[in-house]
C-alpha cells in the first residue's frame, strides 16, 4: 500500500471513532431527560411492558357498565333507557342497560327453579322474560306480598332434595353466595304468590258448574241387544263343503302368524352315548383305561362331590302324596330330608357312578379337542369301546326330547345340546335315568307340511273363522225387518222397542236389556265383572252418541266368540245425589287447573297483552324490529 493510501485510511478510521463517541454522549444526555427510569439490573423495555399491562388491567376492571356500553358501539349511551313500563297507577318505571343486565345475571340463577315459580318454560337469556318478571315483581310489591324465610327454605329442599345437594350446587357456581341466591329466589316466590292470588279469582268454581261437569261424565245409557254365539253356528260352518283348492287358497292367504300353528316343530336328530345306571353289570375298563382317575384321588370325596352336585336329579325321593298329611308335614318341617335320599342311603350308587361321570367329562373334552384338530369322530364305535350304550335318535321336537322316557331324554340332556349340526353337547348331562353325551346330526327348521297332510286341520280352522260370520249374518237378517237395504252406502235403521222385540223373536232369539248406567260404570266390588256383552257395548263408543231407537249393524267380538245386534234404548242425566265427595273434589280441582292455565295464557302468558297493558319499551325488541324492517 502507498503512503498516500495509508494516510487516507487512517483518517477514515479516526473519523468513525469520533462519530461513535459523539453518539454515545448524545444518548447519555437523552437518558438524563427520560420520564421513567428502570430499576438497576432490569431491562428498561421489559419494565415498560409490565407497567403498561398493570395500567391496562386496572382500566378494564374499573370501567363501568355505561362506559362499556359506549365503548362497545351498541348505540346505547350511558344512562339511556333500556327498559321502561307503566304501572297500573300511571307511574313510569325505567331502567338503563347496566341496571337491566345486573338484574339479568340475577334472574339467570333461577333457571333451574322456573317450574316452581309457575313461569313455565322460561329462557333467562331472553330480555323479554326478565322484563315480564320485573313487571310482575313490581305488581307484587305494590300489593304488599311477602315471602317468609321458611318458604324459601322449603322451596330449596323441595327443589334440591337435601341441604347437602344445595350446598354442592352453590359451590359449583362461581362467586354465588347462599344469601344472593336465596334473595333472588325470594323474589321469584313473591312473583309466584302474586300469580296464584290473581289467578284464584279467575279460577273460582261454582257448585252449579261442578254439577254440570259431573253430568257430562255421568250420563246414563240403556241398550237392548241380541246375542248370537259363534259356537251355535259352528256345526253349520262345518257342514259347508268347500273344494280343496279353494280351502288351500284361503289358507295360503292367511297371515304368517295364523299359519304358524300348522308348521312342524323345529326338530333335532342326534347320536347319543349314555350310561344307564340301572344296568349294574357294565364293563368300564375301556373308559378307565383311556381316561383313568388320578392315583391320588380320594374315591369317597369324589362320591360325595357327585352326590352334592346331582342329588336333586339322581337321588331325589318320589314326591309325597298331597293327601298324606304326615308326609306333607315332614316335607314342611325338613324339606331336604323329605325330598332327597341321604348320602348314606345311596352311597354305593354314588361311588359307582361318580368315577364314570368324571371320566366321561375327560372323554368329552378329548372329543372336542380332536374335532377341533380336524379328526372325524365315530361316536358309536368309541362309546361301545368305552362301555357306554349308543343310540341314533331320528328327528324329534323339543317337547319329545323333554317328555321322552328313554334314559337319555329329559330337560338336562336337551339343555346341554348345541343346536349346530356336528356339534357335541356342552357338558355331560346328568338325567334322572342316565349320564348323556350328545352329537347333533341334523337340525330341521319348522316348515309347513304339504297341504293334504293338514287339510282337515285347516278345514276346522276355516269353520271356526266362519262361525262368527254366520252369527253376524244371522243378526243382520233381523235388521232387514226395519227397512230396505240400499244398493250403495250405509244401511241405517231405527226401531221402536216393540218392533225390535218382534223381529228378534221372529228369528228365534231373545232380547236382553243392559239397563241404565254410565259408559264405564263404577265398580261395585272385586266380584263385579262385566259380561261379554257389556265389554262389547263399552268398547263400541259410537253407541253413546246415537239417538234413541237406532239399531247399529251386527258385529262379532274381537275374539270371535259371539256377535251382537244392539239398539239404543234411551239416555238420561245421571242422578246428582249419586255424586261422591271425591268426584266433586276431583272435578273442582280439574276446573281450577284449567281456569288457572286459561287465565295465565290470556294475560301474563301472552307477550302482546303484557306489552300493550303495561306500555313496555324494551330496547332489544326495538332493535329486532328495526332489523326486520331493514330485511324487508
Amino acid at each position: 500500500m502507498s503512503k498516500n493510501r495509508e494516510k487516507k485510511h487512517a483518517a477514515n478510521v479516526a473519523e468513525k471513532q469520533a462519530h461513535v463517541q459523539h453518539s454515545a454522549e448524545v444518548a447519555d444526555q437523552h437518558a438524563e431527560h427520560h420520564l421513567v427510569e428502570a430499576p438497576k439490573g432490569t431491562s428498561r423495555w421489559r419494565f415498560l411492558f409490565n407497567l403498561f399491562l398493570v395500567v391496562f388491567l386496572l382500566l378494564i376492571f374499573s370501567v363501568t357498565g355505561p362506559m362499556m356500553s359506549t365503548l362497545s358501539g351498541d348505540g346505547q349511551s350511558a344512562g339511556a333507557t333500556y327498559l321502561s313500563w307503566t304501572t297500573p297507577d300511571g307511574e313510569k318505571i325505567t331502567m338503563d342497560r347496566a341496571e337491566f343486565y345486573t338484574e339479568k345475571r340475577a334472574f339467570a340463577r333461577l333457571e333451574n327453579l322456573m317450574p316452581y315459580l309457575l313461569l313455565g318454560q322460561v329462557d333467562p337469556s331472553e330480555d323479554y322474560q326478565l322484563a315480564r318478571f320485573l313487571i310482575l315483581e313490581g305488581l307484587a310489591e305494590r300489593s304488599g306480598i311477602y315471602v317468609a324465610n321458611s318458604e324459601v327454605a322449603d322451596t330449596i329442599l323441595e327443589a334440591f332434595g337435601s341441604v347437602e345437594v344445595y350446598q354442592n350446587y352453590l359451590r359449583s357456581q362461581r362467586e354465588l353466595s347462599a344469601s344472593a341466591y336465596e334473595e333472588v329466589l325470594r323474589r321469584g316466590l313473591v312473583v309466584r304468590r302474586y300469580l296464584l292470588i290473581t289467578s284464584s279469582t279467575a279460577s273460582e268454581v261454582l257448585p252449579d258448574a261442578v254439577i254440570d261437569r259431573w253430568k257430562l261424565g255421568a250420563e246414563e245409557f240403556n241398550f237392548e241387544y241380541v246375542e248370537a254365539l259363534a259356537e251355535s253356528e259352528l256345526e253349520n260352518a262345518r257342514s259347508v263343503i268347500i273344494p280343496d283348492d279353494e280351502l288351500e287358497d284361503w289358507f295360503t292367504a292367511l297371515p304368517a302368524f295364523q299359519q304358524r300353528p300348522f308348521m312342524s316343530d323345529r326338530s333335532l336328530a342326534a347320536d347319543v352315548a349314555y350310561y344307564d345306571p340301572t344296568i349294574v353289570a357294565v364293563d368300564f375298563s375301556g373308559l378307565f383305561e383311556r381316561f383313568p382317575r388320578p392315583e391320588d384321588e380320594d374315591a369317597e370325596e369324589l362320591a360325595n362331590r357327585y352326590y352334592n352336585s346331582f342329588s336333586h336329579v339322581r337321588f331325589a325321593k318320589p314326591a309325597p302324596d298331597p293327601e298324606d298329611d304326615a308326609a306333607m308335614k315332614a316335607l314342611e318341617e325338613n324339606p331336604d330330608e323329605a325330598r332327597f335320599f341321604t348320602f348314606e342311603e345311596v352311597a354305593d350308587q354314588a361311588r359307582r357312578e361318580a368315577p364314570v361321570y368324571y371320566s366321561m367329562i375327560d372323554w368329552l373334552a378329548d372329543i372336542k379337542r380332536r374335532q377341533t384338530e380336524g379328526e372325524v369322530i365315530d361316536l358309536q364305535t368309541e362309546a361301545i369301546a368305552l362301555g357306554l350304550q349308543f343310540q341314533r335318535v331320528p328327528p324329534r321336537s323339543r317337547n319329545a326330547w323333554l317328555e321322552g322316557e328313554e334314559p337319555w331324554a329329559g330337560r338336562y340332556s336337551f339343555g346341554s345340546i348345541d343346536t349346530i349340526e356336528g356339534s357335541y353337547s356342552s357338558r355331560v348331562a346328568v338325567e334322572e335315568d342316565g349320564l348323556v353325551v350328545t352329537q347333533v346330526i341334523e337340525v330341521r327348521e319348522p316348515e309347513l307340511p304339504v297341504f293334504p297332510e293338514i287339510r282337515d286341520e285347516v278345514a276346522t280352522k276355516w269353520a271356526e273363522e266362519r262361525a262368527p260370520q254366520l252369527a253376524t249374518e244371522k243378526l243382520e237378517l233381523i235388521r232387514d225387518a226395519f227397512g230396505e237395504r240400499p244398493e250403495e252406502g250405509e244401511f241405517e235403521v231405527s226401531a221402536t222397542a216393540e218392533e225390535f222385540k218382534a223381529a228378534v223373536e221372529a228369528a228365534g232369539l231373545a232380547v236382553e236389556e243392559r239397563g241404565y248406567d254410565r259408559q264405564f260404570p263404577k265398580s261395585k266390588g272385586p266380584d263385579d265383572k262385566p259380561t261379554q256383552a257389556e265389554f262389547f257395548i263399552r268398547a263400541k263408543s259410537i253407541l253413546f252418541s246415537l239417538d234413541e231407537g237406532v239399531v247399529i249393524a251386527a258385529e262379532a267380538t274381537r275374539d270371535g266368540q259371539a256377535a251382537y245386534l244392539v239398539r239404543v234404548a234411551g239416555k238420561r242425566e245421571g242422578d246428582v245425589t249419586s255424586m261422591t265427595p271425591q268426584e266433586a273434589a276431583d272435578i273442582t280441582n280439574q276446573m281450577r287447573t284449567t281456569a288457572n292455565s286459561t287465565y295465565f295464557a290470556s294475560t301474563f302468558g301472552d307477550s302482546n297483552w303484557v306489552m300493550e297493558n303495561f306500555n313496555v319499551y324494551l330496547a332489544s325488541l326495538e332493535d329486532d324490529t328495526e332489523d326486520d324492517t331493514e330485511d324487508a
